[in-house]
């Protein structure tokens, strides 16, 4: 009976064992499969965060620049944003082990969320390029369009929201050259915090004089931490006579908006234009009709099918087109264009069009713009520009633009579609940063139509430096104490994490006229070093303006020697250099560690200082002292605002720790500055 309860007892165990390897097995099997599950999920949504941007970008691109759309986008939880990026016409997006990319057919730049999870991302269309990131500006509305009778007024509201991270500057401009109607803007300048909306209404008044289509511009820039944004949108009246009272009203009534057409246009051309036509309250219509007049210009009108249904109270598009033969005749032609609702309620649409052959008008260059903005030395800065030849009284395609940055020899510049074959065209052309010193530069952009007429405009664009010292030098040509700094600067490393990167730049280019070919505009710079003297009073006032703007300036050996002169240099004072210095405040960055007595400079130098008047005097930090008598306005380590002076001779020759304290004391000029590297 023993021997059975045991052998029953075994084989329990053995059944036990059993089960806990399956299940064992089961919960392996069936985690393998979850792993597998979450990462065909991860890749799914990788997937679809990558096509989302990339469809969005898309989209706006066809639509033409300043189009804009906000996307949710969903990025996995092994998203890596330091790997991932926009540029190359990619989105590139870096998930885990695993990587996702949509090309596409026009250049792509910006910046992705630096998280994981849901974000909201702006797709911005610059023309021939699209962004995405951050943006600050935007508007509601793309147009303002209003149907006025004579002596009135109407309005049209929309509004201004930042959508950013940071305070912004709004200015609202208009762009309206008519008397007979006028318009006002509610609010033209005002300052929005993150995410603040303001409502703005745009009053149109007529007089009774006005009639016609009138159509202008409304120009919203925003001013963010980043540079400027625009956004345009258009402003158009339709004012209409009183009308003739009818002899039979109908119960229906049908409208179409605008009421005119005048459009010029030379022989062999075409255009079109898009009409609004709405049924009334207690309107509806299973179909709407068009018939043009007999004649010039209705028999040149196309696309005069019918639409409909068309319910009660509601709006439909409709799209005519303008062909003018080849052999039309120069001169104004007159009709009309007679739209039915079911035969019952009528509007029409009143055509004026001019036919001219003889182009004698030169293309318009408008929106002209660069980006990057701001652009640096190590960016591809690209100029876009728009060439308009369709406002003008005969009208031509344009054939080319070509550009000329700062008077030097001329570039063609490419047409956005490919091809020049409108007359208006978004043409473009890229220069490569590295070929331009920092400061103002000027690009004249000329284009001709075919009829050999020739447009020119002026843009002036600025380059900030790619480094963040700029290196002022006496001569062109570096001498043995500037080049001792530079050496000193190239082989030694910040403590702060600062880049010690810089650009050589002699007085003569920083001090010259701003339209002088050499001419460099040091306020791109965070900060500014000089090494040795520099004769004329021209860079004092560069330097004190460099300060005023947040830059900040270091004076080394004989800069300090031979001082910067500022105004009228006779009536600088001149003091003797000392020849003992000591420390004064040990706990400031740049002297702690040291105590008070220890000796930074010991030496004998018959130099002088040219101090300017009252600029430089004076510091909180240093101060010359010989044995135990102090010996006032004598300084080898100061600070003057954002000015900071460092001692008489070379980089390493102030005692064994020379090059600590020298590094420190860059160090702390740059961080001194507010201007951004």
């Amino acid at each position: 009976m023993r021997a059975c309860r045991a052998q029953g007892t075994v084989e329990f165990l053995v059944m036990i064992v059993a089960a806990l390897l399956l299940l064992s097995i089961i919960y392996v099997i069936a985690g393998r499969e979850i792993t597998e599950i979450q990462k065909s999920k991860q890749s799914g949504d990788a997937r679809i965060a990558s096509s989302t941007l990339a469809s969005a970008a898309k989209e706006v691109y066809y639509q033409g620049q300043g189009a804009r759309k906000q996307v949710y986008v969903y990025f996995p939880p092994e998203y890596e944003p330091s790997s991932s990026y926009i540029a190359n016409r990619t989105v590139y997006l870096s998930v885990g082990a695993s990587s996702y990319a949509e090309s596409l057919d026009f250049d792509v730049h910006g910046s992705l969320p630096f998280t994981a999870g849901g974000n909201f991302v702006w797709i911005i269309s610059e023309g021939s390029s699209v962004r995405i990131g951050s943006t600050y500006l935007f508007v509601r509305r793309s147009s303002l369009p209003v149907s006025m009778g004579q002596s009135a007024t109407a309005s049209q509201d929309f509004y201004v929201k930042n959508v950013g991270n940071d305070t912004i500057n709004i200015t609202v401009a208009k762009s309206w050259p008519y008397s007979d109607v006028t318009v006002s803007v509610s609010a033209s300048n005002f300052t929005l915090i993150p995410d603040q909306m303001q409502p703005i209404t745009v009053e149109y008044s007529s007089n009774g004089a006005a009639y016609g289509l009138y159509g202008g511009t409304l120009l919203t820039t925003a001013s963010t931490p980043f540079g400027t944004e625009d956004y345009t949108t258009m402003l158009s009246a339709d004012v209409s006579a009183p009308p003739t009272p009818p002899t039979n009203v109908s119960e229906k009534n049908l409208t179409i908006i605008p009421h005119l057409w005048q459009e010029t246009l030379g022989p062999g051309n075409s255009t079109s234009k898009t009409f609004t036509v709405c049924s009334g309250q207690n309107s509806s219509f299973s179909s709407v009709s068009f018939a043009a007049s007999s004649g010039a210009p209705g028999s040149w009108m196309g696309n005069t099918s019918s639409i409909g249904p068309l319910p009660q109270d509601s709006c439909a598009f409709k799209t005519f087109e303008l062909s003018v033969p080849a052999n039309a005749t120069n001169g104004i032609y007159s009709g009309s264009i007679l739209a039915s609702g079911d035969g019952i309620a009528n509007d029409s649409v009143s055509l004026i069009i001019t036919v001219a052959s003889q182009d004698n008008y030169p293309p318009r260059i408008t929106d002209v713009i660069h980006a990057p903005n701001p652009a640096r030395r190590n960016d591809s800065i690209r100029i876009n520009a728009t060439a308009n030849d369709s406002g003008n009284p005969a009208v031509s395609n344009i054939s080319m633009c070509i550009i000329s940055i700062d008077n030097s020899s001329w570039s063609q510049m490419v047409p956005a579609d490919g091809s020049y074959s409108s007359p208006e065209e978004l043409v473009t052309h890229t220069i490569s940063g590295s070929t331009l010193s920092p400061g103002n530069h000027l690009a004249t952009i000329r284009c001709n139509d075919t009829q050999t007429n020739l447009g020119e405009a002026n843009y002036t664009f600025h380059v900030k430096s790619s480094a963040p010292i700029v290196f002022i030098t006496n001569q062109t040509t570096a001498n043995a104490e500037e080049l001792a700094w530079m050496t000193f600067l190239n082989t030694s490393a910040s403590q702060m994490g600062f880049s010690w990167a810089y650009d050589a730049v002699p007085a003569a280019n920083a001090t010259a006229s701003p339209s002088s070919p050499g001419y460099v505009n040091i306020s791109g710079y965070t900060s500014a070093l000089l090494a040795e003297y520099a004769t004329g009073i021209g860079l004092g006032s560069v330097l004190t303006s460099f300060t005023g703007q947040g830059g900040s300036v270091l004076m080394v050996g004989a800069a300090l020697a031979g001082g910067v002169e500022v105004g009228d240099a006779s009536s600088a004072p001149n003091v003797t250099l000392t020849q003992r210095y000591w420390i004064y405040n040990s706990t400031h960055y740049i002297t702690s560690g040291y105590s008070g007595s220890t000796k930074i400079w010991d030496g004998s130098q018959g130099r002088q200082y040219s101090f300017p008047v009252g600029a430089y005097l004076g510091t909180g930090y240093v101060d010359g002292m010989d044995g135990n008598t102090r010996l006032a306005n004598r300084t080898a380590l100061g600070k003057r605002g954002k000015i900071l002076m460092w001692g008489m001779t070379r980089e390493r020759g102030y005692n064994a720790d020379g090059t600590v304290m020298s590094t420190r004391t860059i160090d702390y000029t740059l961080n001194l500055s507010t201007v951004s590297p």
